[in-house]
């Protein structure tokens, strides 16, 4: 069978263009830096949503041999270990899967004993004909970290893979406050990384976004940047602030404190080469400093250092685009840091404007369509949100010959 010959036509008039100019933040003048002002506190309470706001894969030791109490009737396929939670050793969670009977025992105590743990029992909603993957909902993590004693509301979802259970965590619970900074109201938030294996203790999750979008739902790891990994010291839009947390009350309960304290860092010039920046966000640089660029223009200034972790999203009006390699991991893989030094300028190429591209492959008798939305340095972006999938026509000579649309993902 011969192949016939197509034509592609660039006709993806799905697919949106960003085209309009972004209103620009003023730039604040250099005298007038959060470290002439005063520093702020706010109290943060506990809030629970019905939707989850991050899923973290949990570090887990599997074992064979039983604990020194289980529940009876226990046969079948079954996993026992410890499920590891950030905090230590002393941390490690018992479990038992009883996945025949899609029940999972947690020794909420910590005692290695699983029967007197009356809070520590679930049942899969899906019950056995679930498999090799059952949900557990509604499950109180208690852990304790720098902070104290801590809780988290997550549906624990438990699946097995080449013969061993695995564990993720859709988280739905986080401190939230409100926050007066640079004159706009904030909603202000943290969340824990319930993904640190053992002692290992990594930064919190910021969210820092308009006071007027609370009800909007959020997703750590959508590359919305609504929310963000954050250290010791913040820079945001031209201030720096030092963030101290200070624990209240019992777990799940009381406040949590935050202190913002002015701070003054040396710093440098930032060029942007794209455009619709809707928010920078470089992490991990010098003493744990984060930098947060709301609509930043075409050069700011920043907290001299290297930045290991880049992170852009894009807004125009109510349209935002994120980049892909922002989103399922909260920014925390390694991107090309930037360096930001006294005397020499750095550039980054990222934004718009967005250019449709589709790279064609043959395969037999097929061709092989691949879409992207591509940035000014190159980088493949997702829109957010309600969106139309883009399409495409192909012809021979002036018949057309297929049409379609592209799958998301």
């Amino acid at each position: 069978m011969k192949t016939a010959t197509v034509w592609l036509v660039a006709g993806l008039g799905a697919a949106w263009m960003f085209t309009a100019a972004l209103a620009r933040a003023e730039q604040k003048d250099a005298a007038v830096e959060a470290a002439d002002a005063a520093a702020l506190t706010t109290q943060l309470e506990p809030r629970e949503l019905s939707n989850a706001i991050a899923t973290w894969s949990l570090a887990f030791e599997p074992q064979t041999q039983p604990f020194a109490r289980e529940p009876g009737g226990i046969s079948g396929t079954v996993h026992r270990g410890l499920i590891k939670l950030p905090g230590g050793p002393a941390q490690a969670l018992p479990y038992l899967w009883h996945q025949s009977q899609s029940r999972l025992y947690l020794d909420l105590n910590r005692n290695r004993d699983l029967t007197d743990d009356t809070n520590g029992v679930f049942s899969s909603a899906a019950g056995p004909s679930s498999g090799f993957y059952q949900s557990f909902t509604n499950v109180e993590l208690f852990y304790t970290n720098t902070l104290g004693e801590q809780r988290a509301l997550v549906d624990l979802n438990c699946y097995r893979y080449r013969d061993l259970p695995h564990f993720n965590a859709s988280c739905r619970s986080f401190w939230e406050g409100k926050i007066s900074l640079g004159g706009t109201e904030w909603q202000v938030g943290r969340v824990e990384d319930l993904s640190a294996p053992g002692s290992e203790l990594r930064e919190p999750f910021l969210l820092l976004r308009p006071w007027s979008e609370r009800q909007k739902p959020f997703f750590l790891q959508d590359g919305s940047l609504d929310a963000f990994a954050a250290g010791r010291n913040l820079y945001l839009d031209g201030a720096g602030w030092r963030l101290d947390w200070v624990r209240e009350g019992a777990a799940g309960q009381g406040a949590l404190k935050l202190t913002l304290t002015p701070e003054r860092f040396e710093t440098g010039e930032l060029k942007l080469s794209g455009q619709y920046i809707g928010r920078l966000v470089l992490g991990g640089g010098k003493n744990g400093c984060t930098v947060v660029l709301n609509e930043p223009g075409a050069s700011a200034r920043v907290p001299l250092g290297t930045y290991h972790r880049v992170q852009v999203s894009l807004r125009q009006g109510d349209k935002r685009a994120a980049r892909e390699t922002d989103r399922y991991y909260g920014g925390r893989q390694s991107e090309p840091k930037v360096v930001v030094g006294t005397n020499q300028p750095a550039t980054l190429a990222a934004g718009g404007p967005l250019t449709n591209l589709v790279a064609v492959t043959r395969r037999g008798n097929n061709l092989n369509l691949d879409y992207r939305l591509v940035g000014a340095g190159g980088e493949a972006y997702t829109l957010l949100g309600a969106r139309e999938a883009p399409g495409f026509a192909a012809f021979k000579g002036e018949t057309q010959v297929a049409s379609g649309k592209f799958e998301f993902g």
